[in-house]
């Protein structure tokens, strides 16, 4: 073996003893072939990892994040000729001061070359000598993710415990990055903590190497220093964890990587790590990555109450609710019960799949939307969101008198009724619409008024509707349609005949008149 050292590339060139082949490894980022060498050859563009192991042909991961295929090149390694890699791979962080052993134990290394990761593993952990190098090939900025403002916004100013979770390979450690850069182009003081320390920063933000140091260390510099956001690129082990959770806790910005599976895997992980009760405290955004591009964010929020499917008033209990970011439609509730922690999907309970509702729930809905007729004459289509929020579909003409002046009349009503209302504008299909002044087969098409009968001791019998209107239109069990004035009083008389009987057995409908 033999070492080579060349000012112009930045490099050094080996040769192992299989098949005289030349290996060159080149630090500041950058290939430069000098002569044939299996490692040039190995990282040619859009290479994302190389993985060489005694007794196997060598693989390489090909593609971008998400989308990529595993190849083989050239012929098997010898354990000899991996054994030499390693040497020469570990003699050469010594020539070079972007070049550092990260952690070292007796059967393993990692070794970061530049911005390359080297993992070296050795018998009896692993069961022959095994070198992976991984690379970054892809650099975004935050601009590229195409985020809606709403969120940019959450994360520019108020996101401060900020989870980046998917699966390897999906692009966590890029968005990071990108992220990253962001704040700092905003001003702001970031430091970060790697294992091993890999990410691409500018030059004035500080890397730790947990590996190098202790949690408590770590965290009382970071104190010190007072940077306004920390990275935590990634969060592992229960210690991780704990660090994240008490830097957070003292008023630090956090962003922290971790692998999951789905979005709320990346919460579920944090279940016994951090306590039930500072979960949200301690995380309010998740980001998750699916293919390198943003395919989810949640916000995470504490409440006291009665969890879905409970009906008790005495089963309230603390609850982390999980919403989708963009819609604030609840997804997830997360609560105690008993010794188990219960991380219950909303959307399998039936309420945003579209299933059927509890009798519970369905009667309070009919007794919200009856109270909403009052304010809301013209119609409207109710939505469950959650025990505490429902959604209003309305006219677009109707949604600023529904609000009111700086939403003093929204925030008057949900105090009267006590639950959020979500209020978004009402969309039909052109043939399902309902405000037509066009009879359809000599039916009116005006809007469905609900109301309430009542009957006097004479037997005289009166229809309440549940809305102003000058005309009634009353429609019975057959399809035949009789309008009638609505009294001063606010009220409809019955003329006596086969409609009385039809109205007492509530087989007529209530239609608003022109």
């Amino acid at each position: 073996m033999y070492y080579e050292y060349n000012t112009y590339s930045f490099g050094m060139l080996f040769s192992a003893k299989k098949n005289r082949l030349y290996y060159m490894y080149i630090f500041y980022g950058f290939w430069q072939s000098m002569q044939p060498s299996i490692l040039t050859d190995l990282f040619q563009e859009g290479v994302m990892s190389v993985h060489i192991k005694a007794g196997a042909v060598a693989k390489r991961k090909v593609g971008g994040p998400g989308n990529w295929h595993l190849e083989e090149v050239g012929e098997s390694w010898s354990s000899d000729a991996v054994y030499t890699l390693c040497e020469d791979i570990t003699a050469a962080v010594d020539h070079h001061d972007h070049a550092f052993i990260e952690k070292e134990s007796r059967y393993a290394r990692v070794v970061q070359l530049g911005d390359m990761r080297v993992v070296m593993t050795f018998p009896p952990l692993s069961g022959d000598v095994e070198v992976t190098v991984i690379r970054p090939i892809t650099s975004k900025s935050i601009d590229a993710y195409a985020l809606s403002a709403p969120l940019l916004e959450r994360l520019t100013k108020k996101a401060e415990g900020v989870l980046i979770a998917g699966s390897p390979g999906n692009g966590k450690t890029t968005f990071a990055e990108a992220l990253l850069e962001h704040y700092h182009l905003q001003g702001r003081i970031i430091k970060t903590i790697e294992v091993p320390r890999d990410l691409r920063v500018p030059t004035d933000v500080t890397q730790y190497a947990l590996s190098h140091s202790s949690l408590t260390e770590i965290r009382d510099l970071l104190l010190l220093t007072r940077p306004d956001y920390t990275f935590f690129d990634e969060i592992r082990n229960p210690e991780d964890f704990l660090l994240f959770k008490d830097l957070r806790l003292t008023g630090i910005g956090m962003v922290g990587v971790i692998h999951a599976e789905q979005a709320i895997d990346a919460i579920q992980r944090c279940i016994g790590r951090i306590e039930m009760g500072l979960i949200a405290h301690v995380i309010d955004t998740v980001v998750f990555l699916d293919k390198g591009e943003v395919a989810t964010v949640y916000g995470l929020d504490y409440a006291v109450r009665v969890p879905l499917g409970m009906h008790d008033s005495d089963l309230a209990r603390p609850v982390i609710v999980v919403r989708d970011f963009l819609s604030e439609k609840e997804l997830f509730e997360i609560y105690t019960f008993g010794d188990q922690v219960v991380v219950m999907s909303l959307e399998k309970m039936g309420s945003a799949a579209g299933a059927e509702l509890p009798a519970l729930v369905r009667m309070g809905m009919q007794v919200l939307k009856k109270s909403l007729l009052r304010h809301l004459p013209n119609g409207f289509t109710l939505e469950y969101v959650s025990p505490h929020r429902v959604r209003v579909l309305v006219e677009k003409k109707d949604i600023p008198g529904f609000i009111g002046k700086g939403g003093a009349n929204i925030q008057k009503i949900e105090s009267e009724l006590g639950v959020q209302i979500d209020v978004a504008e009402r969309v039909r299909a052109e043939d399902q619409t309902t405000h037509q002044t066009t009879p359809v087969a000599h039916k009116s098409s005006a809007s469905k008024v609900a109301f309430t009968v009542e009957q006097t001791g004479k037997g005289r019998v009166f229809l309440v509707p549940h809305v102003h209107m000058k005309e009634a239109i009353i429609r019975d069990e057959h399809g035949k349609e009789t309008r009638i004035r609505v009294s001063k009083s606010g009220v409809v008389k019955i003329p006596k005949g086969p409609l009385t009987a039809q109205v007492q057995r509530g087989k007529v409908t209530l239609l608003q008149g022109d």
